[in-house]
């Protein structure tokens, strides 16, 4: 389960998102409206682990560890992030995206027999930009999952490819009930490390429950689904106002709190 609480980012000169407050539970589509594309694609950074936020919390399954967060989630056709390239070919895009899985969590098909085992066997020759916008995101979708670690899904904008959401929601449907339908890592043992540095195992018994976030410009009017909005949290506190001494000059402010938005940096992780 992911969970948010107040989550904001401070860009140079500006929020790059309102404050936000959220939960997406396994097996659902929790569906986030933003305005502004600069906003949506900060919070779908922010909610899979890529960039780190200036204030709130953000939590896996109970931990706030990042790199947790960033193993179990894919950040999914992010533009200007990791979008595909127009000028490639669906069969390309499939090779390049399964090998840059480790080899123990990704399928042990070639990628021509990947296509045609996930149904797209005749879109292999098609440019990116000729794949309809359901075919876009149920390619993304199924691309994300070839990773067997990946839990959840953030997508930035599906609703920018067309503005009907039929054209793109039951594809997110179906990746759902696919996961739920192959389990990733049920079973199986991983050695890591916590973050005190200490020897860790992950272990995942049950079935592949995935959780879906969709940060998109409108809500479908009949969503009846899990909803939230940007910036539905508080905004941060602004800092206390100089004061002036009895000749009238300002107070010196506290050095904590002088620095400009020039100064506010935001990390983005790949």
């Amino acid at each position: 389960m992911l969970t948010a609480e107040n989550l904001y980012v401070q860009g140079r000169h500006s929020a790059l998102h309102a404050p936000t407050s959220l939960m997406a539970e396994p097996g659902d589509i929790l569906l986030v409206q933003a305005d502004g594309a600069s906003a949506r694609t900060s919070l779908a950074l922010t909610l899979s682990g890529r960039m780190k936020p200036t204030s709130g919390s953000l939590h896996w399954n109970g931990d706030s560890h990042p790199g947790l967060l960033r193993r179990r989630s894919a950040l999914v056709d992010s533009p200007e992030v990791n979008e595909p390239e127009l000028h490639l070919r669906v069969k390309d895009l499939v090779a390049e995206d399964l090998a840059l899985i480790p080899r123990a969590e990704r399928p042990k098909a070639s990628p021509a027999r990947w296509l045609e085992a996930m149904g797209f066997g005749s879109s292999g020759d098609l440019w990116i930009e000729q794949v309809p916008a359901y075919e876009r995101i149920r390619l993304l979708t199924a691309l994300a999952l070839a990773d067997s670690r990946i839990d959840l899904l953030v997508l930035d904008s599906p609703d920018r490819h067309q503005g009907d959401p039929g054209a793109w929601l039951p594809a997110l449907k179906d990746a759902v009930a696919a996961a739920a339908d192959a389990p990733g890592e049920a079973g199986r043992t991983r050695a890591g490390r916590n973050r005190a540095g200490r020897n860790r195992t992950e272990q995942n018994s049950g079935a592949r429950d995935l959780a879906v976030v969709a940060v998109v410009a409108q809500l479908p009017p009949w969503w009846s689904g899990p909803a939230a909005q940007e910036g539905n949290a508080a905004a941060p506190a602004a800092p206390p106002l100089e004061s002036a001494d009895e000749s009238g000059v300002p107070a010196p402010a506290d050095a904590s709190l002088t620095a400009t938005p020039d100064s506010a940096e935001t990390e983005v992780t790949a």
